[in-house]
């Protein structure tokens, strides 16, 4: 491995610290986790739909922690919304 310092590129190893704390094994992921993916988006486009608001807060569900919080959190308005709404006047929701 190389490592640049300044402009020129100098052929020494990197520490084996910096590689060490770069390059680490993988741990085995445990069962139940959810998997973490996003919308297709490429399934839109061959649809020739645009995704709707409705459909990337749901998909959020499974970005990652910080989406999925968001996710949650429009979940739990809508419910809200929903417990002080008369039926006959709600909106389809997330």
């Amino acid at each position: 491995m190389t490592a640049t310092i300044g402009n020129p590129v100098v052929n020494e190893p990197a520490p084996s610290v910096s590689h060490d704390a770069v390059f680490k094994s993988s741990a085995p992921v445990p069962e139940g986790v959810p998997i973490v993916e996003g919308p297709e988006f490429n399934d839109y486009d061959r649809r020739n739909k645009d995704i709707t608001a409705a459909e990337l807060v749901t998909s959020m569900t499974n970005m990652g922690f910080q989406s999925a919080a968001v996710a949650e959190a429009a979940r739990i308005i809508n419910n809200m919304v929903c417990a002080n709404t008369p039926h006959h006047l709600q909106k389809p929701h997330f």
